[in-house]
């Protein structure tokens, strides 16, 4: 993520330099895209299109920018959705979780995916949840709503839907909070 930050703030003493200079938008904007800042994205390919308007990559990356905003945007911000998966994302985030490279992309109210930001190498880490992030279902049968459906003989019937468990789990830790 430094790399991109550095990028861009050396995109833009260059562009100080020579507001003129199409690829000073052009770095600045990838950058950016890889930052998901596809909106800043945008605004930079429009201006060196205006510098260099026969430059066919700029405009190709202009439209593949523009396709992936209306994309994300299926559903507007203030969605209940987008903000529920939102506040999971920033508590993911602040705990430590890494990633940077996957982003949700909604199709529809409830119909929701993960794709890649970026390209993503062979043998490079994809997703990281550290160890106190990560909520199993032995976790939920030691607490005292797991263990009294686990002795109510309710194990079997709800083992299939794991989140019964997982549901007891969290219900018992906001309790605590």
């Amino acid at each position: 993520m430094n790399k991109y930050l550095e990028c861009i703030k050396d995109c833009d003493e260059a562009i100080k330099i020579d507001p003129a200079f199409p690829k000073s938008y052009f770095r600045k904007a990838k950058a950016l895209v890889s930052l998901n800042s596809l909106e800043e994205a945008k605004v930079c390919l429009v201006e060196a299109i205006k510098h260099e308007p026969e430059n066919a990559t700029l405009h190709e990356m202009l439209k593949d920018i523009s396709e992936e905003i209306e994309q994300d945007n299926v559903l507007p911000p203030d969605h209940p959705e987008r903000k529920r998966f939102q506040n999971l994302l920033d508590w993911m985030q602040k705990g430590g979780s890494d990633f940077s490279k996957l982003k949700l992309r909604y199709y529809s109210d409830n119909y929701r995916g993960v794709h890649a930001q970026q390209n993503i190498k062979n043998g490079e880490t994809v997703l990281f949840v550290p160890l106190h992030q990560i909520i199993t279902l032995e976790m939920a049968y030691k607490t005292p709503i797991g263990k009294l459906m686990y002795e109510k003989g309710l194990r079997q019937r709800l083992i299939s839907p794991k989140h019964s468990f997982l549901g007891a789990y969290l219900l018992q830790e906001r309790k605590k909070a």
